[in-house]
C-alpha cells in the first residue's frame, strides 16, 4: 500500500516575504492615493482662487465704471457745475450715503497701525472730504452716521492694512423712471413718473430718501417727501427745515424738466475686506470681500479675498498722470482705478506661502507665528486697472 503524500504549505520565511511585499505594495498604493488626493485638493484650490478673483474684480468693475453716473450728462460736477443743483438746506451736512460733494470715486488707505487715511473730516470750502470715522457704521446694536439704523459697516472688523473703496452714482437701471408729464415750472407739487413694471417698489427709493432728477442738460439732488401710487406715480418734494431736506420747491434754476427727464436713486457703494460668515475645513473663519450698497446692510459677496489695495489714476486734463493712494487724491479728477486683491483657497491645501496679514488675522499651524506663519492656504495676487467712464 502506497503511503499518502504530505500536504505542503508556505514556510515561515515565504510567509514573511509575502507579507513584506504586500506591505510595500499597500504602502505604495496608499501613498499614491494620498498624493493624488493632495494634487486634487491643490487643483481645486487653484480653481477656486481663479473663480473668486474673477468674481471680485467683475463686481468692482461694474461699480467703478458706473461711478459718477448722473444720467446722460455725467460731466456735471456737484458743487461746481451751475447745471447741477443741490436742493438741500445745508449741502455740507448731507448724509454719507448721499454726499455727492464727497466725490464720486474715493476711498480710505489702510495703514499697518490700524488707521485709515484720510481719517479726519474737512468740509466746505473745497475740497470737501469725509474721513474714515464718517463711514456709516453699525457695531453691535449701535449705529453711527447711518441713514437707516442697523445698515452700517462693522468698521471694527475691517482687516487692518486693507483699503476701502467708495463709489457714488445714480443706479444704472435699464429702464429709468421717466417723467410722464413735463414740469412746466419745475416747482409743481407732484413729479409725475411712468410706473415701473413692479410699481412703486421698482422706483429704487422711498419716502425721505434723496434722489436725482436729471436730463441731458441738468440735474438736481432733492428729497422725496411723499409717494402716491397710481398711474402715474406721484412724487412729492416739499420743503423742510433739516440740513438735508429741500430748501425750495423749484428743482432747477436752468429751464424746466420735460418728459425726457428721469428720477433715479443715488447709490453709494463701499467695498472692504472683513471676516466672512462661513467656516473652512480647519474650522476657521475665512476673510471675504464685502459690499455695502445704498441703504442696505453690508453683504458678503466673495469668500476667500484677504487683501484689497487700491490706487487712483489722477490728472487735471483728460487722462491719468500718476497713481496715488486715497488720501492724496485731493481735488484732482480720478480717471482710472487700479485694484489689487489677494485671493486664497479658503481651505487648507498644504500650501507653504506665508499669510498676508500674519497669524493674528488668519489661524496658522501650531508652532507657526508672526508674519511668516503658514496656514496651509494657497494664495495668488491679481490686479486690474479700470476706467471711470463717467
Amino acid at each position: 500500500m502506497m503511503p499518502l503524500e504530505r500536504q505542503k504549505g508556505l514556510s515561515l520565511v515565504e510567509l514573511m516575504i509575502s507579507l513584506a511585499v504586500g506591505s510595500i505594495i499597500t504602502a505604495g498604493v496608499a501613498q499614491l492615493f494620498t498624493a493624488n488626493s493632495e494634487a486634487y485638493q491643490m487643483l481645486q484650490g487653484q480653481a477656486r482662487i481663479q473663480e473668486s478673483a474673477r468674481f471680485a474684480l467683475e463686481f468692482m468693475r461694474r461699480d467703478i465704471e458706473n461711478a459718477g453716473n448722473l444720467g446722460c450728462n455725467s460731466s456735471m460736477i456737484p458743487g461746481e457745475s451751475t447745471n447741477f443743483a443741490l436742493n438741500q438746506r445745508d449741502s455740507n451736512n448731507l448724509p454719507y450715503e448721499f454726499d455727492l460733494l464727497d466725490g464720486m470715486v474715493k476711498g480710505y488707505d489702510g495703514q499697518i497701525n490700524g488707521t485709515w487715511l484720510p481719517n479726519s473730516t474737512t468740509k466746505a470750502p473745497a475740497p470737501h472730504v469725509r474721513g474714515f470715522s464718517d463711514i456709516p457704521s453699525t457695531i453691535g446694536s449701535t449705529s453711527t452716521g447711518t441713514f437707516v439704523d442697523g445698515t452700517g459697516i462693522d468698521t471694527s472688523a475691517i482687516v487692518v492694512g486693507t483699503d476701502i473703496l467708495v463709489l457714488r452714482g445714480i443706479e444704472g437701471a435699464d429702464v429709468p423712471n421717466f417723467l410722464s408729464s413735463a414740469m412746466l415750472t419745475s416747482s409743481e407739487t407732484n413729479i409725475q413718473i411712468t410706473p415701473p413694471s413692479d410699481g412703486v417698489a421698482g422706483l429704487g427709493f422711498g419716502v425721505g430718501e434723496l434722489a436725482v432728477i436729471h436730463d441731458c442738460e441738468k440735474g438736481t439732488l432733492f428729497q422725496v417727501t411723499g409717494i402716491t401710487a397710481g398711474t402715474p406715480i406721484l412724487l412729492q418734494h416739499a420743503t423742510g427745515t433739516a440740513d438735508h431736506e429741500n430748501a425750495n420747491d423749484r428743482l432747477t434754476t436752468i429751464n424746466t424738466f420735460a418728459v425726457d427727464a428721469a428720477v433715479s436713486p443715488l447709490i453709494t457703494t463701499i467695498y472692504f475686506v472683513a471676516p466672512g460668515t462661513g467656516e473652512n475645513s480647519s474650522g476657521d473663519q475665512p476673510l471675504s470681500l464685502w459690499r455695502k450698497q445704498g441703504l442696505n446692510a453690508p453683504v458678503e459677496i466673495v469668500e476667500g479675498i484677504e487683501d484689497l489695495q487700491v490706487t487712483y489714476g489722477i490728472g487735471n486734463d483728460t487722462f491719468p498722470r500718476r497713481y496715488v493712494p486715497a488720501n492724496l487724491i485731493g481735488d484732482d479728477t480720478v480717471f482710472t482705478v487700479r485694484v489689487a486683491i489677494v485671493a486664497n483657497t479658503v481651505d487648507d491645501v498644504g500650501g507653504s506661502v506665508a499669510t498676508t496679514h500674519g497669524c493674528a488675522v488668519q489661524t496658522c499651524y501650531p508652532g507657526e507665528s508672526g508674519a511668516s506663519g503658514i496656514d496651509g492656504l494657497q494664495r495668488r495676487s491679481f490686479s486690474r486697472t479700470l476706467a471711470v467712464k463717467n
